[in-house]
């Protein structure tokens, strides 16, 4: 039985068939079946977040009226020739119908300003009530002299003029509002705004402001976003306008016969059953008014959505099984035959004179084959790579080494032949100090056993070199040292500083027209590197020589210098020069900075 059934679990071939039977057939039969069961809560989510989603958009519309209205108000509230006028109407004796006339005129004039100014577009009634009754009117919604004759007598008793006279300063809202003026006919609706005029300086009540927008211009929005249906509520739970779409049955539902009280969250949805029928209720908070906007969708459209949902998934998963199976069998050989070749091929590949067969353990199968061989395969491949990386570090150790080994020698053999003639023409009075500089300097540079030495021995060997030079060229130097003390103890290479001071007495002082000649070593630790500086007086270079200066002033000190800096420390860190004739020469080096410790 074991031999039976050992081709179909352990070839290709059984492996292929098994991974499309039950790991992708029977699990996507089982997904599919789940998925009949979550659907209903999927489309019902995708629903509510549709529904919230358009009610965001109406939300931020309505918010966009109601702080132009406010904004209107604000502007209009301090408005300094509104107050005058209506500071001077306070005073009614001696005024003639044409002053009246006048005052009216610059009042709304100031109102239409306003208007245009903050492109305030809406269709709006916008009144000034003053201490003597008597409106200033800028209307798009009503007949404005009907309400400057008969809306006087009506406001007085309002809650709008009451508050106000009463010493409210802020802006009060009225939703749904309307004027109570006509006799007959609905009195059209609106959402209004109310707050007082006050004298500038004297701060007693000059007037009152009523801005009022139409419920219509509300309305509009909604039916441009096609909602289903939808009402507003103030923050007291009463209905300010409600709209109904043309899907029969929602158009029937009354705004008052939804509660709202059971929504508790700032944007939820749930579920409600209205005059008999399902609903999905989503609400929606307006933010700093404290209202509410409220949408209504009937659940039968959303149980629809999930059936015609559920059967399209099913026809689709069925033709999709019956196509993926025609594939797999069609295209199960085509897979099968280029891993065949593989495995044949990978046979065949010699490494050191052995073949990646012989190599390993003996496998079940063909995969484990495989991936076993590929495992060999990149190990060999991770050997070759590490063995050429340890080449080519050997050999940049090589270069380094031959490069530092020309750094020095030439001053050396100068030197020693200066000192020489010193020796034999002088009397000998300088030899003891420079041969005891030189034996510094020898001792730095035979002693090759490591590449880097602390600053502070690194300064102490440019000391010695210049009293060899002082004592050479017969002349005093004036070296100034700017180290910081925290960095004495770096790491650096030696014979770096070296060569760049030598570059400044051969090419800055030869001619001896330099005065005092000074030559300021700087150093400090700048953002985990060290920065070494430097710089002297000297004669400089023409700037057209500047790229030939920065390929060594001095034969091969200053490039070979740069040269070792970058293979020890990385392409980031080197040399830079910068000199111009009679402007001295500047030579900046950067360095990771390394304490004597090896701490950074």
């Amino acid at each position: 039985m074991k031999k039976l059934f050992r081709p179909l679990f352990y070839s290709l071939h059984g492996r292929l068939m098994i991974i499309i039977l039950f790991i992708l057939f029977l699990p996507l039969i089982l997904i599919n079946t789940l998925s009949f069961k979550f659907s209903e809560r999927v489309v019902h989510d995708k629903i509510v977040e549709l529904q919230l989603d358009n009610m965001r958009q109406i939300a931020g519309q309505i918010n966009i009226i109601l702080l132009d209205i406010v904004k209107l108000v604000n502007i209009l509230s301090v408005n300094e020739i509104i107050q005058d006028e209506l500071f001077a109407a306070q005073d009614r004796s001696g005024v003639d119908d044409a002053e009246q006339f006048l005052r009216m005129v610059t009042v709304e004039r100031q109102i239409m300003y306003s208007k245009v100014g903050i492109f305030f577009n809406y269709e709006s009634d916008v009144l000034i009530i003053d201490t003597n009754d008597f409106i200033y009117s800028v209307t798009d919604m009503y007949d404005g002299y009907s309400l400057r004759m008969k809306y006087a007598e009506v406001y007085k008793n309002t809650p709008f003029a009451l508050d106000i006279i009463g010493g409210e300063r802020g802006i009060l809202w009225e939703a749904p509002f309307q004027y109570d003026i006509r006799s007959g006919g609905a009195e059209p609706r609106f959402i209004t705004a109310a707050r007082g005029i006050y004298h500038p300086v004297r701060k007693h009540l000059l007037g009152h402001l009523l801005i009022s927008v139409g419920e219509e211009q509300f309305k509009h929005i909604m039916k441009d976003q096609d909602v289903t249906a939808a009402a507003l509520f103030s923050g007291t739970n009463q209905v300010i306008f409600e709209f109904s779409g043309e899907i029969p049955g929602v158009s029937d539902v009354r705004a008052d016969t939804i509660d709202i009280t059971s929504i508790t969250g700032k944007e939820e949805s749930l579920i409600q059953t209205i005059d008999g029928s399902a609903y999905l209720v989503s609400l929606l908070p307006l933010g700093r008014f404290g209202w509410k906007l409220v949408s209504l969708y009937p659940y039968e459209r959303v149980v629809s959505e999930i059936n015609r949902l559920r059967w399209g998934t099913l026809y689709l998963t069925t033709l999709f099984l019956l196509l993926f199976t025609a594939l797999s069998l069609v295209f199960l050989f085509r897979i099968l035959t280029p891993l065949k070749r593989l495995i044949r091929e990978m046979k065949s590949i010699r490494l050191h004179n052995h073949t990646l067969e012989d190599d390993g353990e003996e496998e079940k199968d063909d995969i484990g084959w495989i991936v076993n061989r590929f495992h060999i395969l990149f190990g060999r491949i991770k050997d070759l790579s590490k063995q050429v990386l340890e080449e080519q570090k050997r050999e940049s150790e090589l270069r380094y080494q031959a490069l530092l080994a020309q750094v020095t020698p030439h001053f050396l053999f100068n030197t020693l032949d200066h000192i020489k003639w010193t020796a034999m023409m002088s009397g000998a009075e300088h030899v003891s100090s420079m041969i005891s500089s030189l034996g510094n300097l020898l001792e730095y540079s035979v002693n090759r056993g490591e590449e880097e030495i602390l600053l502070e021995q690194e300064i102490e060997l440019v000391k010695s070199y210049l009293v060899i030079q002082e004592s050479r060229l017969n002349r005093h130097l004036h070296v100034v040292y700017e180290i910081s003390p925290e960095v004495l103890r770096s790491r650096i290479l030696k014979f770096v500083l070296q060569p760049i001071v030598e570059n400044s007495l051969i090419h800055g002082f030869r001619d001896g027209t330099v005065k005092d000649p000074t030559i300021r070593i700087t150093a400090k630790s700048v953002d985990e590197t060290l920065s070494i500086q430097i710089e002297d007086n000297g004669t400089g270079i023409d700037t057209g020589k500047t790229e030939v200066s920065r390929q060594g002033f001095s034969g091969i000190g200053l490039s070979h210098t740069r040269e070792r800096i970058r293979l020890h420390y990385g392409r980031a860190f080197g040399l830079w020069v910068s000199s111009g004739r009679d402007n001295g020469t500047v030579v900046k080096i950067r360095i990771p900075y390394r304490r004597g410790d090896g701490k950074t």
